[in-house]
């Protein structure tokens, strides 16, 4: 199993920062890789959605289970948690937390992953570390964005 953690300091609220994270029906207009999202369900605290995934020329899909607390103003602090189901190709466990730290937020991703065809493993669990800061600046990309788009 192959982990990744990545801090950052952001100067926007808990709220927009939450709207990005949690609005994953828009994972395919800015994550590299995310082919295709399916929302299972939704209810007041937990998503459950398949995401199909490519690179390399390979699609795969699995099911997330997406746990969270919506944060109710835009100090509040949270945590997301996602958790991969019933995948034969891969294994994910990752959470995004939100605290305030002196009047910013401090956002902290860990990501653990594990491909379950050892080929595969081998194959990209190297290039693992180099998607994952793609996908947190893709993510930041975004939170920038959304919070111009406000703006206007």
């Amino acid at each position: 199993m192959k982990e990744f953690v990545v801090t950052k300091i952001l100067d926007y609220s808990s709220i927009d920062i939450f709207n990005v994270i949690i609005d994953v029906n828009e994972y395919t207009e800015f994550l590299p890789w995310c082919k295709k999202i399916t929302i299972i369900s939704k209810s007041d605290n937990k998503i459950i959605a398949d995401m199909t995934v490519g690179f390399a020329g390979i699609n795969k899909s699995y099911r997330s289970v997406i746990t969270f607390n919506q944060p109710k103003n835009d100090n509040d602090e949270f945590k997301v948690n996602i958790e991969s189901l019933n995948s034969n190709f891969i294994t994910i466990n990752s959470y995004w937390k939100v605290i305030n730290i002196f009047k910013k937020k401090k956002i902290e991703y860990k990501i653990n992953v594990e491909f379950k065809n050892s080929f595969l493993n081998k194959v990209f669990i190297n290039t693992f570390i180099v998607a994952q800061k793609k996908i947190i600046d893709a993510f930041m990309k975004r939170i920038a964005y959304y919070n111009k788009q406000k703006l206007i």
